[in-house]
């Protein structure tokens, strides 16, 4: 034998430097924008990273930071075994114009770091773009259920020792997030629209007020909705009516003491009265008690909504509630034990105060 080969074995476990988690919720007060929160860890034990860039990939999904902050992180480097979390706004302009998304303050690059507002790399290219296709690919395996289609993209750089050598000057690095969803209990999501503030005269007649139901549907299947209202609750009833009939504070109450005892003013003086859970709503649903809707994925749908109401003050309209089920599309089915598959929600609150006008 003139020759002999030697075979050498090498197990390595390349571990990613950062670890960068989402955590995505609905805004309550807007029904296509979102809250996130992302915490970024530093696992090395001797190397610091600056953020550099925050990327939403795709013209459907765009940035923006919260009111009152110039930028989504306070803090530029994250050092060695340190975490930061940052946090931001995303905006759904699937169904907005373009006009709206390039006048507003969201972007679908945001620089993290001073000075690098006209240093964004542009992830829709190569090699940016051919490594996010391949994490999206090896991740769509891992994920159960249906993947959504929101894509993060953080680019950070390496914080390079001056003292070293032989060390380029930059060295980036790109984290992909994908799949990433809301956090949510149902497939729908909804948010009650109308007038805040009404003033009216009501020794002429009682008080209408119209509202609407907007529900929108952002599973990946078409879903039947059920809205349906009630009047005051026995156990939640919202008016206190004083004992004197020349009282014209019936419709005031206290959202958190409401069944406290409260001091009642009157043309005769001052009394006591206890709210009642049996008295009479001092509103009323005047439209339909319930109504049924077909969404197609990710559409939305107004229910309209009126409100009678006999007295002045502040009431919280949210004596309603949805009940959705999921229709499967053809060809497809659905884990009945899903908790998509069908469920049900009260109304979120939804204050509106009226005025007694001249």
């Amino acid at each position: 034998m003139t020759y002999r080969t030697l075979r050498m074995h090498y197990n390595i476990e390349v571990v990613p430097s950062l670890d960068v988690s989402f955590a995505i919720s609905m805004c309550s007060s807007r029904l296509q924008e979102y809250i996130v929160r992302m915490d970024v860890s530093n696992r090395t034990l001797s190397k610091s990273f600056v953020l550099h860039q925050l990327s939403c990939v795709g013209s459907k999904w765009a940035i923006s930071a919260l009111p009152s902050c110039n930028s989504i992180s306070s803090v530029e480097t994250v050092f060695a075994n340190h975490t930061v979390s940052c946090f931001f706004k995303i905006k759904d302009f699937g169904t907005d114009s373009c006009k709206e998304a390039e006048s507003s303050s969201y972007r679908c690059d945001m620089a993290l770091c001073p000075g690098a507002s006209n240093d964004v790399f542009d992830i829709a290219r190569s090699p940016l773009a051919d490594f996010h296709y391949q994490e999206r690919y090896r991740l769509g395996k891992l994920a159960k259920g249906p993947c959504s289609f929101l894509d993060f993209v953080l680019i950070s750089k390496v914080v390079v020792d001056n003292s070293s050598k032989k060390v380029p000057d930059l060295q980036l690095l790109s984290h992909h997030e994908c799949h990433c969803s809301a956090l949510s209990r149902s497939p729908i999501w909804w948010l009650m629209e109308g007038p805040r503030n009404v003033g009216h005269d009501f020794s002429k007649s009682y008080c209408e007020v119209n509202i609407q139901l907007i529900v929108h549907n952002f599973a990946g299947h078409k879903i039947s909705v059920r809205v349906v209202t009630f009047d005051c609750m026995p156990e939640k009833s919202q008016a206190v009516h004083p004992q004197d009939s020349t009282s014209v504070q019936g419709g005031w109450y206290d959202v958190s003491l409401e069944n406290d005892i409260k001091v009642i003013s009157s043309a005769r003086g001052t009394h006591y009265g206890k709210q009642s859970s049996e008295s009479i709503s001092p509103y009323v649903w005047c439209s339909l008690s319930s109504a049924q809707i077909e969404l197609q994925p990710d559409s939305c749908a107004k229910v309209p909504l009126k409100v009678c109401i006999f007295a002045p003050g502040t009431y919280n309209f949210s004596n309603y509630e949805l009940h959705w089920k999921v229709i499967p599309s053809e060809g497809s089915q659905m884990d009945e034990n899903d908790r998509w598959s069908s469920g049900g929600d009260q109304g979120h609150p939804f204050y509106v105060t009226v005025l007694q006008s001249a």
